[in-house]
């Protein structure tokens, strides 16, 4: 997915299909660990989707005075009331005679149930939240895939004196295709020319969080897990393969809070984790084996000061994550003996530093927001595969590294907001601007690769609106 996503921003390497599969392969292991896994699109558009509404002002992890079930207790930062909200972005695109394209939309509706008795606060909430990401690629080579997640949650939060907590269950499913020119050797039908990738994926999800407040300070702990199961599909060599997974997750994010007025400070960690493991099958017949791993971690420190007619905060985050993946198929009985046998071990890594800067300003029902996002990462990538007929050595199909990878992202966005009655509006927009800066090498062709070459990226956008309805 690094070379259908942003391939010629990384340049052409030689045996670019092969390439191309094992990245693809190494997202499909990615995927199947859940929330735990790197998140590949971060890559290319880093910072949270709702800083284009808030102009800068959302906290990292998800600490935000809104309602979010990804953070249960959220649910009573925020009047009963029911939301639509809607974004659309193209995070990055170039041109040229390679072209390629990244773009995403998504759609979330919301209700949220606040009661406040004698005993304490509750609230509950449900959403229905569907997302899809598109991939297009023209050129020398030509390649369309898309990926498209469904979220169905419902949390409960309650908090008395102090002492707040929440939960919230849900599950989550996605479904993504990509057919490519690429994928030599990998045929939908004879003589297309283009092969295929499908997969499906559906896992339960539960987060709970707890905090509390004592004195000026607040300490709070939230931990998300996820078990589900994925199928990924294609055909090679005139034989249809399947891979059935079965993949955990979770996530572990305690925070520490000061509260001074409006004046408040806050520190944030995370570690994360996620595995997949599963077979390959051709029919009923297990051909092989397919196991992945990811794990990261991030850290942030954020300010917010927050007075009658405005608001500020900057915010610094460094995230690190990296995953492998090791597969294998083909050549029943021995390796080639009735068919080619193939294997694969990759590995994906990135680390990003993000600075954040917002600032809101009030007259009476109307606000106007303005942020800037500057970020840079790295990414490192390993791609290693061969194949094995009978009594033949094996043949080394790709064997490429990407080191210290490099990307620049500065991202200024603005928005505003207006309440009318019990009517609220929000909407905002993000323009990305960026520099790719990367050193691929081929182990087998010295030189192949264009260590140190830049590539400007076209400047592209993000925006999005919500409409909140207070009930």
């Amino acid at each position: 997915m690094i070379d259908l996503a942003a391939g010629k921003g990384f340049r052409s390497l030689p045996r670019p299909a092969l390439r191309a599969a094992a990245a693809f392969l190494l997202l499909c292991a990615a995927a199947a660990s859940s929330a735990a896994a790197p998140d590949l699109l971060a890559l290319f558009q880093p910072g949270d989707a709702t800083d284009v509404l808030s102009g800068g002002l959302a906290l990292p992890g998800g600490l935000r005075a809104a309602p979010s079930l990804d953070v249960p207790l959220s649910l009573l930062e925020f009047p009963t009331s029911a939301s639509v909200s809607c974004t659309r972005s193209r995070p990055f695109r170039q041109d040229g005679s390679d072209r390629w394209r990244v773009g995403g939309s998504s759609a979330e509706a919301l209700l949220n149930v606040r009661d406040r008795g004698t005993a304490g606060d509750i609230a509950v909430g449900a959403v229905y939240e569907s997302s899809s990401l598109s991939l297009r690629e023209s050129g020398r080579a030509n390649a369309e895939g898309s990926l498209s997640p469904k979220t169905r949650t419902a949390g409960i939060a309650v908090a008395r004196g102090g002492l707040a907590a929440g939960v919230s269950v849900g599950r989550e499913s996605h479904e993504g295709l990509i057919t490519s020119t690429r994928f030599v050797g990998i045929e939908s039908a004879p003589g297309l020319g283009q092969g295929f990738l499908a997969w499906t994926q559906s896992h339960p999800c539960l987060a709970v969080e707890v905090r509390s407040a004592f004195g000026r300070h607040e300490a709070g702990l939230l931990h998300r897990q996820s078990n589900g199961q994925a199928r990924i599909s294609t055909v090679s060599d005139g034989q249809a393969y399947h891979v059935r997974q079965n993949s955990s997750s979770w996530v572990w994010a305690p925070h520490w809070a000061w509260r001074d007025g409006g004046f408040t400070a806050i520190g944030l960690l995370s570690w994360s984790s996620g595995s997949t493991t599963g077979p390959v099958a051709v029919g009923n017949l297990v051909a092989g084996s397919l196991t992945g791993e990811a794990r990261g971690s991030s850290q942030a420190i954020a300010l917010r000061s927050d007075g009658p007619g405005a608001s500020q905060m900057w915010s610094f985050e460094h995230t690190r994550q990296h995953g492998d993946l090791r597969a294998s198929a083909g050549g029943f009985l021995f390796p080639g003996i009735l068919s080619k046998s193939y294997s694969t071990l990759d590995y994906l890594g990135y680390e990003r530093y993000s600075l954040r800067c917002g600032q809101e300003r009030r007259n009476g029902s109307v606000s106007l927001r303005a942020g800037l996002l500057l970020s840079y990462g790295q990414v490192d990538l390993r791609l290693r595969a061969t194949q094995s007929r009978f009594l033949r050595p094996p043949i080394v199909l790709a064997d490429e590294r990407l080191d210290n990878g490099e990307l620049w992202v500065l991202a200024p966005s603005v928005g505003a907001g207006l309440k009318t009655g019990d009517w609220i509006f929000d909407a905002g927009a993000s323009v990305f601007f960026a520099l790719l800066e990367d050193g691929i090498e081929d182990a087998e062709e010295p030189g192949g690769g264009d260590p140190g070459a830049h590539n400007h990226v076209r400047p592209s956008y993000r925006w999005g609106v919500t409409v909140r309805k207070l009930l």
